[in-house]
């Protein structure tokens, strides 16, 4: 099963991203691999490498 997860704001800025994200990671819990497939958005690429270290992001 690969999880997904959406959510409705009002701006893509890097405080809704890290809101976001830290949503995700309580939800996901600890996860060893995971995989953030994105559209080249440097907010978000910053604000999963504080939030999931070990994550490939693409």
């Amino acid at each position: 099963m690969f999880p997904l997860a959406f959510g409705f704001i009002e701006v893509e800025d890097e405080d809704n991203w890290k809101w976001f994200m830290t949503q995700l990671h309580r939800a996901l819990g600890p996860i060893s691999k995971l995989a953030i497939y994105t559209d080249a958005c440097k907010g978000l690429e910053n604000v999963v490498k504080k939030v999931f270290p070990q994550a490939g992001v693409f």
